[in-house]
Formats: C-alpha cells, structure tokens, sequence
C-alpha cells in the first residue's frame, strides 16, 4: 500500500519540523517531474506543520516555495499573496539571501500581472542585497527579471542594458540557464527594436543551454524563432 506524504517515522516521533522538510523534499521532486499541483499539496501541508513549530526560517522558505509553484500554476494572485508573507519572517531571522529571492520572485509575478513597474522595483531591491552580499548568480538574476520589467513596459533599450550586463556576468560564472535567459531576452528586445536577425542570432544560442538543462523554456524559444522566420521571410514586425 502506497504511504501518503507526512506518514512514517518523522510523525510517529512528533517531529514535526523533520515532517514539514520531508513534505518540502517530495515538493522539490514533484516540481522538477512538473507535477506543480501535488508539489503545491505537500508545500502546504508542510507549512501548516511549520507554523505549529514556530520555525520562522523554514516557515519563510516553504511560503516562497509554494508562491513558485502557484505562479507554474498560473495562480499569480496567491503567489504574490505568499511571497509577500515571506518576506517578513525571512527579515525577522536575517536571511538577506532569502529576501532577496522572494522579492525577484515577486518581481516575476508582478511582472506577469501586466505590473512591469511594481516589478522593476522587487527586482531592485533583490539586486541591492546581491550586491551587498557580493552573490554575483544572484545579481545576475535580477537583472534578468530588470530586463523583463523593462520589456513588457515597452522600453526595450533598457531590457538590453540589464539582459547584457546579465550575460556578461552568467558567462563569468559559467551558469548556463542564467546565460540562456539572458539570449531570450536579448532576443525579444532586439526583435521588439525592429532588428529580427539579431534578435534570431540571440534566441538561437537558449534552446540548447534550456534542453541541457532539461527545462521547458526551450520549447517556447523555439516556438518564438519559427514566428520570427515566418515575419522575417514577410517583412511583417511581430511585437514581442
């Protein structure tokens, strides 16, 4: 008979700190199969468990974990609504490497809301604290998301300047999916100035770091490149 999550020793012994990280490890493993729904179950279930605890560090990772599995789900609202409830106890334990990823998570969401100015501002913030904090990957994921904000509030150039200084850093420290972001949205911004080869030179360079990595994304620059061979070869400017 199949053992539901949360059953077995860990419970058995009242130990319901080990509990709730067990139930955040099967949410890793979910997350990663793209099973979001269950991984969001075993996030909840284990966050209930925390807030009878009173751990106030693991409470805060499992609330940004499970806004990152609801915006997978397309569930931005309650993303942003847990994301932000992270925010204090990550302050109230001092974990700045935490705050800083649940406000670039926020950034992301608020972003995908069709807020790019709301987003802009998490995503500075998270950048002050990687560079206080000298986290260069983290750096370079903020600017990422800054090249974002900055697309889908239309001002492209400035979605070049953060995606490029972005790849700069990435190819320093070797990081292929912060690289492979950064050609998307050189990719995007250089087609959204009107330049669709150069923006078809830096899409081609993310689907093989994506596919190396196994995720997703490299599919949908792919669907991107066809849609720009397609209004190359018609002379027609598709936006974004």
């Amino acid at each position: 008979m199949r053992r539901r999550a949360g059953q077995g020793p860990l419970r058995n012994a009242g130990d319901r700190s080990g509990e709730a990280i067990a139930l955040k490890d099967l949410a890793t493993v979910e997350g990663r199969l793209g099973r979001y729904g269950e991984a969001a179950d075993h996030l909840r279930e284990g966050l209930a468990l925390l807030r009878r605890t009173g751990n106030r560090y693991l409470e805060a990772h499992a609330l940004n974990d499970l806004g990152t599995v609801e915006a997978r789900l397309d569930r931005l609202d309650s993303a942003a609504r847990h994301q932000e409830q992270a925010l204090a106890p990550f302050r109230e334990v001092g974990d700045r490497y935490g705050e800083a990823g649940a406000l670039r998570a926020l950034g992301v969401v608020h972003t995908r809301l069709d807020r790019p100015e709301q987003g802009a501002e998490y995503h500075r913030q998270a950048l002050a604290i990687h560079l206080q904090n000298g986290d260069r990957d983290g750096e370079a994921r903020a600017l990422n998301g800054l090249g974002e904000a900055a697309r889908a509030a239309d001002r492209h150039a400035d979605a070049l300047t953060h995606h490029t200084d972005a790849l700069t850093i990435a190819e320093d420290i070797g990081h292929p999916g912060l690289r492979a972001g950064a050609h998307r949205g050189l990719g995007g911004a250089h087609h959204a100035l009107g330049d669709t080869c150069r923006g078809l030179r830096c899409y081609e360079r993310a689907p093989a770091l994506y596919a190396g990595l196994g995720m997703p994304e490299a599919d949908d620059i792919r669907a991107r490149m066809a849609v720009l061979d397609r209004s190359s070869l018609t002379g027609h400017h598709t936006a974004k």
